[in-house]
């Protein structure tokens, strides 16, 4: 508001001092028309200078200068502000000096936080490789391993009686084996002896590949007992295989630690006679005739070492 007024002001004498030119330029005209004539009387001439006029033109000079000052609003302002108040431009430094240590401050903490952000990101990035390094020797081992339990799968199967003898010998049949971690600690083995067919299903302690090859040296030993003594029955096949795991497993009385073994079932079928012949380590024998369900008790003793042993 002060700003226009005061341009308003200098527009005004301006045009005043124009005017008083114009009417000044007149005058003198009027003046030396006067001067002649009274020369022409006196014979004398009478000459001053124009001070009034230099000093105008030097007074316009100085007003378009202002109004060009007053025209540029920062050099305005800025004039304006210092007259107004004097002090202002020492503030205007202290609030500058103050806003460009603030953001100095700030530039600093700035960085701090981009370079504990970038040590981040490289301990992550770092931490991401090792994890994919484990991970993918983590992926490997578990393929080696796998392969392994699913050639020792191979192997199994291979062992067990085939499906081609269970079908020339046992005409009417079923087999339920569905293994727990790929390999089992169970089998069924199936054999044509001389005095019958003779039938084991086994259930080996532990499982997986433990009891996988608990299944295997029972398999072995099976085929080296019926090798040896064709006729021989349940009940003694039981006790010559107790024995020999006993044997190849280092089962002492002295040193009870080792409890490995297996409980299961042996069956002689003697087609000829009509007869079934059972004998039960810790398995027993469900019978069905017509709607009736008998059960054989076993001997509460496994194919291992046993504190208290029975025949």
């Amino acid at each position: 508001m002060t700003e226009t007024l005061l341009l308003i002001i200098i527009s005004t004498s301006l045009l005043a001092a124009v005017l008083f030119l114009v009417f000044r330029k007149d005058v003198k005209k009027a003046g030396n028309i006067y001067s002649k004539n009274l020369s022409q009387q006196n014979k004398t001439t009478i000459t001053q200078p124009d001070l009034t006029t230099e000093a105008l033109q030097a007074e316009i000079k100085r007003l378009n200068i202002i109004i060009r000052e007053l025209k540029n609003p920062k050099n305005n302002h800025r004039d304006t502000d210092t007259i107004a108040n004097p002090g202002l431009i020492e503030q205007q430094k202290r609030e500058l000096q103050l806003q460009k240590q603030i953001l100095e401050k700030e530039k600093q903490l700035f960085q701090e936080k981009n370079k504990k952000l970038w040590d981040q990101s490289i301990a992550i990035h770092k931490e991401k490789d090792r994890i994919d390094t484990l991970r993918k020797e983590v992926e490997a081992r578990h393929k080696e391993i796998l392969d392994s339990i699913n050639y020792a799968q191979r192997i199994q199967q291979a062992l067990v009686t085939s499906d081609k003898i269970l079908k020339e010998l046992l005409p009417e049949y079923f087999i339920f084996w569905q293994p727990r971690n790929v390999v089992s600690g169970d089998f069924y083995w199936v054999k044509k002896m001389q005095n019958g067919i003779m039938i084991v299903v086994a259930d080996c302690t532990g499982h997986g590949v433990p009891g996988a090859f608990m299944s295997l040296l029972g398999i072995s030993f099976l085929n080296e007992i019926s090798a040896h003594n064709p006729n021989i029955e349940p009940k003694e096949l039981l006790e010559v295989l107790r024995k020999k795991v006993k044997e190849t497993l280092q089962q002492r009385e002295e040193q009870f630690t080792n409890k490995d073994g297996m409980d299961l079932i042996s069956v002689l079928l003697k087609p000829d006679k009509n007869q079934l012949v059972y004998a039960g380590a810790n398995n027993p024998l469900w019978y069905v005739n017509k709607e009736e369900l008998i059960e054989y008790k076993p001997v509460r003793n496994p194919i291992g070492i046993f504190i208290r042993e029975k025949n």
